[in-house]
C-alpha cells in the first residue's frame, strides 16, 4: 500500500508540473485561437533562466532558490510580451497551418539559440538542502518533499488562476474577447492588450514550470522536444480551450503512468501514446475541450 500511496504522490507532482506548461497552452489558445506549438521550449528556456539566475550555485539556499524561481516567471512574462509584439499578434487572424507552422518556427528558433545563450554541455543543479529530502506521512509512507511542494504550488496557481478568469475584470474581458473579439472591441475592450497580457501569463506559467522542473532534471537543448510530446497528448486527450480540463487530465495521466511505472514498468513508454490513440478514437475534440462559434 506505501508504494502504491508513494506512486500516486509521484503522478500527482509530475501531473503539477505538466499542468504548468499545459494551463499556458490552453490559455493562449482560449483567448488568441493560436496553438502555440513553442510551449515545451519556452519550458526549456525558463529552465535555463532558473539555472542562470542561481549565478552557479549548485545547490543554493531557499531565498536563493525562490529569488530565482521569480526572476524566471517574470523574465519568461516579458519574453512573452515581446513575441506578441514582434510576432504573435500577427498570426490571430490567419489560418490554422499557417500558425503551426510559425509556432513550429519558433520551437527551432529557442532550440537552436538556447546552446547560443547557454552553451552546449549540460547543466545541473540542485534543490535547497533543506527540501532536498524525504518526509514521512501516516502509516510509514516515506515521499520527497519537494513533491508535495510541487502539489502545493500547483493548487496555488489553479486557485489564482480560477480566481482571476472568474472573479476579476480581466478574467470577463478574456471571457470577451474568447468569445467574440469584435463585439469585444465594439464594446471598448482593447483586444490586442488581452490577447497581449494572455500570452505574457502562458508565458510565466511556462516559465515557472521550466523553473520547478529544472532541479529534477539534466539541462539540454533536447529537453523542450520531450515536454512538447507531454504536452500535446494532454492537449489532444483534454481537448483544447479547458484549462481545468488540462488540470484534470495531467493528474490522471501522471498518475497512470506511474502506477505503470510500479506495477508494469516494461508498458510505461507506450502509455501517453496509447491512451493518446485511445482519445482520439473515442473523442476527437478531446473529453473537455471547449466549443466556440465561428
Amino acid at each position: 500500500m506505501s508504494s502504491f500511496i508513494v506512486a500516486v504522490i509521484s503522478g500527482l507532482s509530475a501531473g503539477a508540473l505538466l499542468f504548468l506548461a499545459a494551463s499556458g497552452l490552453t490559455l493562449v489558445f482560449g483567448v488568441m485561437r493560436i496553438i502555440n506549438f513553442a510551449q515545451g521550449a519556452m519550458v526549456m528556456l525558463g529552465a535555463f533562466i532558473f539555472h542562470s539566475a542561481l549565478f552557479g550555485q549548485f545547490q543554493p539556499t531557499i531565498p536563493a532558490f525562490v529569488l530565482s524561481v521569480m526572476i524566471t516567471t517574470l523574465a519568461m512574462a516579458v519574453f512573452g510580451v515581446l513575441l506578441d509584439v514582434i510576432l504573435v499578434h500577427r498570426l490571430v487572424k490567419l489560418d490554422e497551418v499557417p500558425v503551426l507552422l510559425a509556432t513550429f518556427g519558433l520551437l527551432l528558433a529557442i532550440t537552436g539559440a538556447v546552446p547560443l545563450l547557454f552553451g552546449t554541455l549540460p547543466l545541473s543543479s540542485s534543490l535547497p538542502k533543506s527540501i532536498d529530502r524525504t518526509v514521512t506521512l501516516g502509516s510509514g509512507v516515506v515521499v520527497p518533499l519537494y513533491d508535495l511542494i510541487l502539489i502545493v504550488v500547483a493548487a496555488v496557481i489553479t486557485a489564482f488562476l480560477a480566481w482571476l478568469l472568474n472573479s476579476t475584470g480581466f478574467g470577463r474581458r478574456v471571457k470577451a474577447v474568447s468569445d467574440d473579439s469584435d463585439m469585444a472591441e465594439a464594446s471598448g475592450v482593447r483586444s490586442g492588450s488581452i490577447r497581449m497580457l494572455a500570452f505574457a501569463l502562458g508565458s510565466a506559467l511556462a516559465g515557472l514550470g521550466g523553473a520547478l522542473f529544472a532541479p529534477l532534471v539534466t539541462l539540454d537543448s533536447g529537453l523542450g522536444a520531450g515536454i512538447v510530446v507531454e504536452v500535446f497528448v494532454v492537449i489532444v486527450v483534454a481537448g483544447l480551450g479547458s484549462i481545468w480540463g488540462a488540470l484534470v487530465v495531467c493528474l490522471l495521466l501522471s498518475i497512470l503512468v506511474a502506477m505503470f511505472s510500479l506495477y508494469a514498468a516494461d508498458l510505461q513508454p507506450y502509455v501517453l501514446y496509447s491512451v493518446m490513440g485511445l482519445a482520439i478514437l473515442l473523442k476527437p475534440g478531446g473529453f473537455f475541450g471547449a466549443r466556440h462559434s465561428e
